[in-house]
């Protein structure tokens, strides 16, 4: 019977394109005077043949083959130059005929939300899950191999694998996340850990700061040595200054000579164990060179210098109970049923749903076996709760059937699976209590409740993870760690800056999806994050301090991702700037049109001559004459021509080394622009390849696999809603919640 009715719609479908006269009235003709010379029978550029499409039935086939002839045709790529361009109506009627049947193809095909792999948490999710889980700052994903990428995104269900090294961190993992979140450990002895200037990086002649693990809360000693010619000679009083986490000084006044200790010690309580920062130090104008940094050739040159720092205890520890030990234990031994009580609430939020009464007699076992072999009730808990961590229900995200179909057969999402996907979607992380009790009663299908869900999740702080996620790969700001600028061409290139950089990125994204801005915004904006460092690398005045605040733009040359230091500097190579890389950046995360891979045997620029004897510019017109890469760089060359006002690291420049600037260009369609001002005018002047491109990319994180062919009548109807509300980021995020894809899912193939 299925079979039979796909057929029918075949057949509905070619009837339907058949009928029309236009195909062979306006787009046969169109595509055989200005596209057959290249694509024809003998001659099959791309390995294309359009003389093939004789009649309106033959696009059913090869609908792919038409769908990049549609886009190369409204971007002005084809036919390419130097051949002429037909008419601009002629094409417009070609694109509009196109587009309507497709639509007609999607609209008369049957549905299909495809289904997700079973999905393990990659290393941020993980993290996140532990955290909200326990209560605990620690990340131990943070030690797990790197994840795969698919689609760029690393929560791509199809490539995260297991490996049996992975499976080993995740048993090692749980065991460190139980002892934290119950503390069982034995109270530590004093012990001396001595911390030597030695060649201490940054360091200074009156101060040492160093971080010490207080492995418990109790009463330290901190003992700081001073050493130096000034330190051993007659005797003279001075005082010593001990901060533990920058609070308020203590200064202890000790009398330095020959004779004499040329030490303090101070006695202190540390209340809440863990590492803490420490730092001992004398007052700077005793000696003259004191702000100079001290190393080994140096560090003869000072009077006196901070020695070392000791550290001692902990004298009478105390044992601390953590957080995340009182939201666990929330009975005590001697309570009826308290251990199940215990592992119920716990494995119910760890797995993201309620447990069978099996899956939670399994867990008592465990704590049973632990007691009779002498554990303590806080050791078999912990015991139990490793088993919890290394479940497969808590390392992956398996979706249950729901056996509920719709009047299209699709299988509709459990609530529960539904409420897992809204968090890891915007919060990289499990269901908080309210999003899983709405779900336990089967309550987040009511009118109004998801979209009340997402606005609520947004302004939770739990939100940043949509930018360090979903914003940090899909823009890739996340790769500036990875880059390593020449020092010597660009020496102001250092950690802070290249911090300044991400966040200037991380918070504008944020912004926008708080404050419910326009995706628009992304491409030109009037204001953006800045802190002094980063507003002194834009040359942008009246920016002070590390703090991070919104600011208005003095000009047009910043403004929108494109002019942001964080993407110009991930799409630039360690010595120069790329053009090519740039403007494949451009197609590949604005304009959601990739470029084929180069070929293999692709010729290189001439490094020593950029900027010395020939400029960027003309190296790529030289490469461009080579017709098999012309056909690429021609859309891709000029995007990036754009950008050339910023250098390799996202600075304004005019000059190209000896060459002034050329930062001009015409795309394939006859606009033109000058300087990157213009480009994003005319990028921000049709804004619905931006629109595909965000909601293709949001789609693929939120789902977790590549969108489909199937997918497109779902993006197209998102794109559109999106457009009617002036592109605010929240209607995207909205209406992919609420698309079938979301909340649907192929019924599983019955079993032969």
């Amino acid at each position: 019977m299925r079979l039979f009715l796909l057929f029918f719609a075949c057949v509905a479908i070619e009837s339907l394109l058949a009928a029309s006269p236009s195909f062979e009235a306006s787009v046969a003709p169109y595509l055989k005077k200005n596209c057959a010379m290249c694509h024809n029978t003998r001659r099959q550029e791309g390995g294309v043949n359009l003389l093939q499409f004789k009649t309106a039935a033959d696009l059913v086939a090869q609908r792919s083959v038409l769908e990049t002839v549609l886009h190369k045709i409204e971007t002005g790529e084809m036919p390419p130059a130097p051949l002429p361009k037909p008419p601009a109506i002629q094409s417009k009627q070609v694109v509009q005929w196109l587009e309507k049947h497709f639509e007609a193809l999607d609209r008369n095909s049957k549905p299909d939300p495809g289904r997700v792999t079973a999905r393990r948490l990659n290393r941020m999710e993980y993290n996140n899950t532990i955290r909200d889980l326990l209560a605990i700052e620690f990340k131990p994903a943070d030690d797990f191999p790197a994840d795969d990428s698919g689609y760029g995104f690393d929560n791509i269900g199809d490539v995260l694998s297991l490996s049996p090294v992975l499976m080993e961190k995740y048993l090692n993992a749980a065991e460190q996340i139980a002892r934290k979140a119950i503390n069982t450990e034995p109270l530590p002895k004093p012990a001396k850990v001595s911390f030597g200037a030695g060649r201490m990086k940054g360091r200074h002649a009156n101060f040492l700061e160093i971080t010490h693990n207080f492995p418990s809360a109790g009463n330290y000693e901190v003992q700081g040595f001073v050493t130096g010619a000034k330190a051993g000679g007659p005797e003279w009083k001075t005082s010593l200054r001990f901060l533990l986490d920058a609070t308020s000084p203590v200064e202890i006044e000790t009398i330095m000579g020959t004779d004499r200790p040329r030490n303090a010690t101070r006695k202190l309580f540390v209340a809440i164990p863990g590492i803490h920062n420490v730092r001992v130090e004398f007052d700077a104008a005793l000696i003259p060179n004191a702000a100079d940094e001290v190393n080994d050739k140096t560090i003869n040159q000072f009077q006196m210098l901070m020695d070392r720092i000791e550290v001692r205890g902990p004298y009478e520890p105390v044992r601390t109970i953590p957080e995340s030990q009182k939201r666990l234990l929330v009975c005590r031994e001697s309570d009826p049923g308290c251990a199940r009580l215990l592992l119920a609430k716990l494995a119910r939020r760890a797995w993201r749903r309620p447990l069978a009464a099996t899956e939670l007699d399994a867990l008592m076992k465990i704590v049973d076996v632990a007691r009779k072999a002498g554990d303590s009730f806080e050791q078999s808990i912990q015991a139990a709760m490793q088993a919890v961590l290394v479940s497969p229900h808590f390392l992956f995200r398996i979706e249950k059937s729901s056996g509920k179909l719709d009047a299209d057969g699709l299988e509709l999402l459990t609530d529960l699976d539904l409420a897992s996907r809204l968090s890891y979607f915007l919060w990289s992380s499990m269901p908080d209590e309210t999003l899983l009790n709405l779900a336990e009663k089967n309550l987040l299908r009511r009118p109004g409740a998801l979209e009340a869900q997402v606005r609520r999740m947004i302004a939770d702080p739990k939100a940043d993870a949509l930018s360090d996620g979903f914003a940090a790969q899909w823009l890739e700001f996340r790769n500036l760690d990875l880059v390593k600028p020449d020092p010597d061409r660009f020496p102001s290139w250092n950690p802070q800056l290249k911090n300044a950089m991400q966040e200037e990125t991380r918070r504008f994204f944020l912004d926008l999806a708080r404050g419910n801005g326009s995706i628009l915004d992304m491409i030109d904006a009037k204001y953006t994050y800045l802190n002094e460092t980063l507003a002194r690398h834009y040359g942008i005045d009246g920016v002070s301090g590390n703090e991070f605040r919104k600011v208005v733009l003095p000009d047009a040359r910043r403004g929108g991702i494109l002019s942001m230091a964080s993407v110009l500097t991930v799409s630039s190579y360690a010595t120069r700037t790329s053009p090519v890389l740039r403007g494949k950046w451009v197609l590949e995360n604005v304009l959601n049109a990739p470029p084929p891979p180069p070929p293999p045997d692709v010729q290189l620029l001439d490094e020593k001559t950029i900027g010395t004897r020939m400029s960027m510019r003309e190296q790529l017109k030289l490469h461009r004459s080579n017709a098999t890469c012309a056909s690429c760089h021609a859309r891709m060359d000029v995007l990036g021509f754009g950008l050339e006002n910023y250098d390799a690291i996202g600075a304004w420049r005019t000059k190209d080394g000896n060459f002034d600037l050329d930062a001009s260009g015409t795309f394939p369609s006859g606009e033109s622009f000058s300087g990157p001002e213009q480009l994003k005018k005319l990028l921000a002047a049709n804004p619905k390849p931006f629109a595909d491109c965000f909601a293709e990319k949001l789609m693929t994180f939120a789902l977790g696999r590549g969108v489909e062919r199937s997918d497109r009548r779902s993006m197209a109807a998102i794109v559109k809603t999106a457009a009617a509300q002036q592109f605010r980021m929240q209607a995207f995020i909205v209406e992919i919640v609420k698309s079938a894809p979301f909340q649907k899912r192929r019924p599983e193939a019955p079993k032969s």
